[in-house]
């Protein structure tokens, strides 16, 4: 797929998340769970959701990686168990829109990662992938959306 990048000059939203350490064997089982794990606690603590649904790879080794997902949020709660405030930045990022399954969601963090080194630009911090479409409402993968974000240091 070609990938065009896209410079966006964002606005801070706030969200609330749930954090996990998970092996990268098993990151499609913890972000389900983490989806919804925070939509419960949304919806018995009155919380409204904003439509942003995220997962920000925090930091990423070689078997393992530590995930935020989370819903972007009108207003941010206290924690509640295992789910907490967050924030998306603000700030100038780079953006690209991948179609197709999750599993070629590395070809998009590349092709921007490329973009930086073609522009000497470099990320003020981790990627995050927001799910424009997919499961349930969506089921063939190749039809899945998906905006790939690298925030940019100024």
């Amino acid at each position: 797929m070609a990938y065009v990048c896209t410079l966006r000059r964002l606005e801070p939203r706030p969200a609330m998340v749930v954090r996990r350490e998970v092996p990268i064997t098993g990151v499609t089982p913890a972000m389900i769970d983490g989806f919804r794990t925070v939509g419960e606690f949304l919806k018995r603590s009155g919380g409204t959701p904003a439509g942003e649904t995220y997962a920000r790879y925090l930091r990423i080794g070689s078997d393992s990686l530590h995930l935020e997902v989370g819903l972007t949020v009108r207003e941010l709660l206290p924690a509640g168990g295992p789910v907490q405030p967050s924030e998306l930045p603000a700030g100038e990022a780079i953006v690209t829109l991948h179609r197709g399954p999750y599993e070629r969601l590395p070809e998009a963090v590349a092709a921007l990662e490329d973009w930086m080194r073609h522009h000497g630009r470099v990320a003020a911090g981790p990627h995050w992938e927001t799910y424009l479409n997919g499961p349930p409402d969506v089921t063939d993968p190749e039809l899945f959306e998906t905006e790939v974000v690298v925030p940019l240091k100024d």
